[in-house]
C-alpha cells in the first residue's frame, strides 16, 4: 500500500492530503460545522495534520 503524503507542496497544488478517512478537507469541513466557521475548521485540521506528520 502506498504511503500518503502530508507535504505542503501537495496541499499547495490543490491535492487533498491525508490517509483514507483522514483527508484534510473532510476534517476541516466537519470541524467548521462544529465550531461555527471555516477558519476554525482549518485550524483544527491543521492541528490534526501536525500530529499525523509528527507520527504521534
Amino acid at each position: 500500500m502506498a504511503r500518503r503524503s502530508y507535504s505542503a507542496k501537495s496541499a499547495a497544488a490543490g491535492k487533498d492530503i491525508g490517509a483514507p478517512g483522514k483527508q484534510f478537507s473532510k476534517i476541516a469541513a466537519s470541524a467548521g460545522r462544529q465550531y461555527g466557521s471555516a477558519a476554525a475548521g482549518k485550524r483544527v485540521a491543521g492541528a490534526i495534520l501536525r500530529n499525523l506528520r509528527r507520527g504521534k
